[in-house]
């Protein structure tokens, strides 16, 4: 396994032993789970302006990939905020959101929707190959042995989204 990959499971390992059933081991999970538990690291990691009030608002756009891999998240709190899960059917009630992960088939589709969201403080994450080009904070990538995540730095800047150094640390690339 690359090392990459490697401080990557053990960056999660303490969330995943939280919400999966690790009884087979880590290299049993799932891509799902891992971007789950990922996503959900992200957040840790962030720091926002200014949270809301009354909860933690975790947003699906587009397709949810995740199943019920989400449903892990259920009673978990960021930022002692109550995790809730969302899914906006505009990008301008998406707008409220602090996480967004967006996945939509069609890059344009892709494109509206970040640049509705660009100057919010939203952390976006996508898979789309197409997502980095268009301002998308991280963006996942699919490895033989697991899950690698690249950052984009400038976009997270824009948004006044502070991310940790340990974050930056386990990114594949950092721009």
């Amino acid at each position: 396994m690359k090392p990459l990959v490697k401080r990557l499971y053990a960056s999660v390992l303490s969330l995943l032993l939280a919400v999966t059933d690790l009884s087979k081991g880590v290299e049993a999970l799932t891509e799902s789970q891992l971007k789950v538990a990922l996503l959900y690291k992200f957040a840790q990691f962030t720091v926002w302006p200014v949270l809301p009030d009354e909860a933690f608002d975790f947003c699906i756009l587009g397709e949810n990939r995740f199943g019920e891999d989400l449903d892990a998240l259920a009673g978990k709190k960021l930022h002692d905020k109550p995790l809730k899960i969302t899914y906006p059917a505009t990008p301008e009630a998406a707008r409220g959101c602090q996480l967004a992960y967006l996945n939509f088939p069609d890059s344009k589709q892709l494109a509206h929707w970040i640049d509705i969201l660009a100057s919010a403080p939203v952390l976006t994450v996508s898979e789309s190959p197409d997502a980095w080009r268009k301002g998308v904070m991280v963006v996942f990538e699919v490895e033989p042995n697991g899950v690698s995540f690249s950052i984009n730095l400038t976009a997270a800047r824009d948004a006044n989204l502070s991310l940790s150094a340990q974050m930056l640390k386990l990114a594949k690339d950092v721009r």
